[in-house]
Order: structure tokens, then C-alpha cells, then sequence
């Protein structure tokens, strides 16, 4: 199984805990899965980005400083320079995701957990539908090419 494969299988298992979560009222949770399942979309699309560094197809971190002494730029910094129409989409996926587990006083922002929920399958959908179309038009990228 290549980057690409990998990946997107374990967006599809992600996506199955969100949806388990989901059915069980943990929303919150649930939307942290959701943003893995993202997260794991992303990377699928990196994974064979054309013109990439290897350590920035296969980022190792969320965010980092540019530069070959950090292992090069982290996803949402990737996300941001490369796939800007999505960027909006996926940063709120990850806050939201950082504010479950750190910060669970900020939320909702108003929103019930109904609403909310729509909310981040929305962005969540948006993420996913880019990446697709983007691995549906490029060949593979070896894992140790340069």
C-alpha cells in the first residue's frame, strides 16, 4: 500500500469513529475524529504533491518554522501556502480539535451541538472533496523519492 492508500484508509476509519461519536451525542469527540479524518485527507494530497521536499510530503508536525533544520513546514502551514481554498476549512477543523482537548470553555460559539456539528462536516466535506480531486489527477510519488 502506497502514502496515498495509506492515508486515506485511515481517513476512512477516522471518519468511522467521528460518525460513532457522532451517533452517541460526543460531539465534541467527535469532531476532533473529524478533524483527524481531515488531517489524513491532507496528507494523502501531500503525500504526492508535485515539487515537494520528502519531509514535506510527509510533514511530521502540525505546524513548524520553515526550514530544513525543522524537518520543513508543518500541514497547516502546507495547507495555507498550497490548497488556500480550503485553508479557512481545515484551520477551524483544527482548532476546533486543539479546543477539545485543551481549551473546552470555547466551543460552540453560540452554536448547539446540532448546528455545530453541521458546521464542521461541512468544513470537514470541503477538505475532503479538494484532496480527492487533487489525488484523482496526479501520479504517486514514491515515499523515498527525493
Amino acid at each position: 500500500m502506497g502514502a496515498r492508500d495509506w492515508h486515506v484508509a485511515r481517513a476512512t476509519r477516522h471518519l468511522e469513529v467521528a460518525d460513532f461519536l457522532a451517533d452517541a451525542s460526543h460531539f465534541d469527540w467527535a469532531g476532533v475524529a473529524l478533524f483527524y479524518s481531515a488531517h489524513q485527507w491532507v496528507h494523502s494530497s501531500l503525500a504526492d504533491e508535485p515539487g515537494l521536499p520528502r519531509d514535506e510530503r510527509h510533514p511530521r508536525k502540525h505546524t513548524a518554522p520553515a526550514g530544513p533544520e525543522n524537518g520543513g513546514r508543518g500541514t497547516s502551514q502546507l495547507v495555507a501556502a498550497l490548497y488556500p481554498g480550503v485553508s479557512h476549512s481545515y484551520r477551524s477543523l483544527f482548532d476546533f480539535s486543539h479546543r477539545t482537548r485543551y481549551d473546552v470553555q470555547v466551543l460552540s460559539q453560540g452554536l448547539g451541538e446540532d448546528e455545530l456539528w453541521k458546521l464542521l462536516f461541512a468544513q470537514y466535506k470541503s477538505v475532503r472533496q479538494h484532496c480527492e480531486s487533487l489525488n484523482k489527477t496526479r501520479a504517486k510519488i514514491s515515499t523515498q523519492a527525493p
